[in-house]
């Protein structure tokens, strides 16, 4: 995986020691003026669901939407609004990897909430996610094996 970010200044900022529950999640972050981009390689083909958190309480962030390989799945996304905002900032695609290249996730200011804002990224996951044919097989399954105990028992 590597990480690029675009505009006139991008890098990862340390606010230091944060205590609370959040406190992990709001001490670093990565932040660009205008766009960051997550390329995974070797990914093996099949769907994944990526969710990214996005916050820092002392610093505007930009309007921003989400795509992956060039296609927008979540658009008008507001990560935080200010100053101390009560909420953090979310947001989950899901997405099909060829398994053949890379997978590009970016992470676009769509517009700015005032002069200066940035794209801002603390953290995501990455999951893959069963196809549905191998979870109806799992049920088929399970449904042979309880008919077969139960013949067993009659």
């Amino acid at each position: 995986m590597s990480i690029q970010g675009t505009g006139n200044a991008f890098g990862f900022r340390d606010r230091g020691d944060v205590t609370g529950a959040l406190g992990d999640l709001v001490e670093d972050f990565y932040f660009a003026n205008s766009q960051i981009k997550l390329t995974f390689s070797g990914l093996a083909a099949g769907n994944y669901s990526f969710t990214s958190w996005f916050h820092d309480s002392s610093y505007v962030q930009s309007v921003l939407k989400i795509n992956v390989n060039s296609v927008d799945l979540l658009t008008d996304l507001s990560a935080t609004n200010g100053y101390s905002p009560a909420s953090i900032g979310t947001g989950t695609v899901n997405f099909h990897s060829d398994g053949l290249g890379n997978d590009v996730v970016s992470f676009i200011e769509t517009s700015e909430i005032r002069l200066g804002s940035a794209v801002i990224l603390n953290g995501f996951s990455l999951k893959s996610v069963p196809e549905p044919a191998s979870i109806a097989l799992l049920g088929l399954g399970l449904i042979g094996i309880a008919v077969s105990r139960k013949r067993k028992q009659s």
